[in-house]
């Protein structure tokens, strides 16, 4: 600490000596003298021109420009033309009419007045091209010149550019090319430029050569393609072009030529030479041939058109049951490309043209192939076609085949399953295969019971795949098949299936019961008639209602007849007691079984009580009311105690902050400040929070400090007390805002926080502190031990 005092006391020492050296070199007086001088300006008209002049002095030197070559005048500022404070002299814009001359730049302060020299201010002159270069045609390898002569003031430059070249640039009057090439032939630009702008002069450098061309690789084309041959050629003077096919000059009425000069002055160029509507004699060499009156130059192409194969022929069909063999030959033996497959197309006499079937033989030599599966009672007509790799041929000629027709394949039989005790449904499909080439019309449906012998018979329509055998016996099972028949007859029987009828049973739930209304000893109870179109709901002989109140069970029986109402059962329970909740739940029962069906869902009701009962209980000795009645004391108890703790904070971070450079002081000393000045002090108020010296942020020993007192202090305590609102009230007192988005200083907010995570009683909740109970005594201990940590806090932040 004293090592910290003696560097503050050094460097205020340091500060007062350089303060008053400073004031001494500004009481020192010199003339002006210039730092920059004036320059000439060449500036074009009707842009911004500033002339520029800077001095030093001290006083700090005024400025003033004069203009004139004998009789010098004084420039009058104006908005177009002006004198800055810093001593520039700016003309927005230029007026070479007016503003054209030599000017001079003065400096003035009290000891002195100092004149630069004159400087011209001149327009500048926009450049033009007095001469140009000229157009050049030469020969290969040959030297060119140009030359080029621009006038301006100030005295223009010169930048050569080439048109197509972004890259090229040279300097100077004169352009040399050396030993030039068809690629240095173009568009040449003379630039001459200054400062007002620039001109441009161009000329044309042509260089003459012989023809050369070069054509597009071969090409292999489908009949229906456009093939486009492509021939680039150049040279210079301007070629001819001229297309052959096998050396014959190209004469034919779906050939399209289009030949293109791109670049005219190097003779470059492009031909086109597009076929359409090919036949097969397009195939051969093609040749572009370019002429010039310095040579000549071919160059060829090969181009060739391929087709699909021509229709096959077909022989007739030999026909195995279900399955024809066919076998074809090709119309040519070696077509190009190659045969790489065969298909098949063939449909019956009810399938449409569109939906015909296909089957692929695939093979360059395959001749023959077998189509099997073929339905029975249909005639079949069959047609083949090749392909290759550029496509498929016509159709061959076409071949019948016709397959009899024979009983069905089998059906299949899916499910049997019980509908009830005199039935069950039987679910199945028609013949997986095929329905012998005759329409199915009928089903067949046999059935027996297991360990019989003989099998009953019913027949179906065959617009039908499901059907419910009736007149069974209860609990008895049975086998099922089906048979499939057409016009030829009855097919094989299908998989048997096995299903057992179901045993007579309990009645449905009861559903929908209410407690229509009741009094002191009875109720009267309804509920919904079962479903009657089930067989177990058809005779009901009883209702069993299940009774209970707390552990008391009763049961009570209705037996038919019934008292009805609409759809529903009514039924009156007497010998209730008075005030008292009951629980019933109903199940009915037929006379196939023992004991109920399921009980219905549990409904309660609460009889009526005796209108003389009285308990006896004075509301006004409820807890809740002693409470209520207390609560003035109790938070006026809370209240003082706040009031009393936030006076002896503030009046500890007072004298904390007036005694701060008093290290020695005693604790007594404290105390006794802390006693004279305790009635003086206002309470703690959150609005002024900012005044308030322990709303610093703090160190991190003072953070575990509070961290330590907080831990200790907020243990759950098991009677009722105090609730946020009152913690609030303490943390207040040492400047600490428990709700809101700023609870308390920035860097003691997350230690807080966390331990409130991990306190059972406490969790924040965006920024709020909620607190289960805290008694007034430990809001006492909490003020007091919080308050005892912090304002130490205080008072090691200002020794500090």
């Amino acid at each position: 600490m004293e090592r910290r005092l003696r560097l503050w006391v050094k460097l205020l020492i340091c500060q007062c000596f350089l303060i008053g050296w400073y004031g001494l070199i500004e009481a020192v007086e010199f003339p002006p003298s210039f730092s920059q001088k004036p320059s000439g300006l060449v500036v074009p008209d009707g842009t911004r021109a500033s002339l520029n002049c800077s001095a030093t002095g001290n006083p700090p030197p005024s400025y003033e420009w004069l203009t004139g070559v004998m009789n010098r005048v004084r420039v009058v500022s104006d908005r177009r033309r002006y004198v800055t404070p810093d001593g520039n002299l700016v003309f927005n814009p230029f007026n070479s009419s007016l503003d054209e001359g030599v000017y001079y730049c003065t400096a003035t302060n009290s000891l002195s007045t100092i004149t630069s020299e004159g400087v011209l201010l001149n327009v500048a002159r926009f450049p033009t091209v007095k001469h140009g270069p000229r157009n050049v045609t030469v020969g290969e390898k040959e030297d060119v010149i140009f030359t080029c002569a621009g006038d301006g003031f100030p005295s223009p430059d010169y930048l050569w550019r080439r048109d197509y070249d972004a890259s090229f640039r040279q300097e100077g009057a004169s352009l040399r090319l050396h030993a030039v090439s068809p690629s240095d032939a173009g568009e040449y630009r003379c630039e001459v430029f200054n400062v007002a702008g620039r001109a441009t002069a161009e000329a044309f450098l042509h260089v003459q050569y012989a023809p050369s061309a070069l054509v597009s690789p071969s090409q292999t084309v489908a009949h229906h393609e456009t093939p486009t041959l492509t021939c680039n050629f150049k040279g210079y003077p301007t070629v001819t072009v001229q297309w052959r096919k096998d050396g014959q000059i190209l004469e034919r009425h779906h050939a399209m030529i289009n030949t293109v000069i791109t670049t005219p002055m190097i003779g470059e160029g492009i031909s086109q030479l597009t076929l359409k509507n090919l036949h097969k004699q397009d195939s051969g060499t093609y040749s572009c041939e370019v002429v010039n009156e310095l040579g000549r130059d071919v160059g060829e192409v090969q181009l060739l058109v391929q087709f699909p194969p021509d229709p096959p022929i077909l022989q007739p069909a030999v026909l195995d049951g279900t399955t024809v063999n066919l076998t074809w030959s090709l119309a040519h033996p070696s077509p190009s490309p190659p045969v790489s497959s065969s298909l098949i197309l063939y449909r019956h006499q009810d399938q449409p043209l569109k939906k015909r079937n296909e089957k692929l033989v695939p093979g360059a030599d395959a001749r023959r192939a077998s189509v099997a599966g073929l339905k029975k009672g249909k005639t079949y007509y069959f047609q083949v076609v090749s392909q290759n790799s550029v496509g498929q041929s016509g159709l061959s000629n076409v071949v019948t085949a016709v397959i009899a027709a024979t009983v069905p394949d089998a059906a299949v039989l899916l499910s049997a399953i019980s509908l009830s005790s005199r039935s069950i449904q039987l679910k199945w499909m028609q013949p997986a295969g095929s329905n012998g080439g005759s329409l199915i019309t009928k089903y067949g449906i046999e059935y027996r019971a297991i360990g019989a012998t003989e099998w009953t018979t019913t027949v179906v329509e065959s617009d039908v795949s499901e059907t419910a055998v009736l007149g069974l016996f209860s609990n008895t099972s049975y086998i099922f098949r089906v048979l499939a028949m057409n016009a030829v007859g009855f097919s094989q029987h299908s998989n048997s299936k096995e299903a057992k009828t179901d045993v007579l049973g309990s009645p449905s739930i009861v559903n929908d019961v209410d407690v229509n209304s009741s009094d002191e000893t009875s109720a009267t109870v309804s509920w919904a008639i079962p479903d009657k179109s089930l067989e177990e709901n058809q005779d009901i002989q009883k209702y069993i209602i299940h009774l209970s109140a707390g552990d008391d069970v009763e049961h009570r029986e209705v037996v038919a007849p019934f008292e009805t109402e609409g759809n529903r059962v009514l039924f009156e329970l007497g010998n209730l007691l008075p005030n008292v909740t009951y629980h019933i739940a109903v199940a009915a029962v037929n006379k196939h079984i023992q004991g109920a069906g399921l009980q219905s869902s549990s409904v309660s009701f609460t009889t009526q009580a005796r209108a003389d009962v009285n308990t006896g209980i004075d509301d006004s000795d409820s807890p809740k009311s002693i409470v209520e009645d207390n609560a003035a004391y109790i938070a006026g108890g809370i209240a003082g105690i706040v009031v009393f703790s936030a006076c002896i904070v503030v009046v500890i971070v007072w004298r904390c902050h007036v005694s701060g450079n008093d290290s020695s002081s005693s604790t007594a000393s404290m105390k006794s400040d802390l006693e004279s000045h305790t009635a003086m002090l206002p309470p703690y108020s959150p609005a002024k929070k900012q005044n308030n010296m322990c709303s610093k942020p703090l160190p991190d020993p003072c953070i575990s400090a509070v961290r330590d007192t907080f831990e200790q202090a907020l243990t759950p305590t098991p009677s009722p007390g105090p609730t946020v609102a009152d913690l609030d009230v303490v943390f207040s007192s040492i400047g600490i805002d428990t709700l809101g988005e700023e609870q308390i200083p920035s860097n003691i907010g997350s230690p807080v926080n966390s331990m409130y995570d991990e306190h059972p009683d406490f969790q924040v909740n965006t920024g709020t502190v909620h607190s289960r109970s805290l008694s007034a005594e430990r809001v006492s201990q909490l003020s007091d031990e919080i308050r005892k940590k912090k304002v130490g806090c205080c008072k090691l932040f200002v020794w500090l």
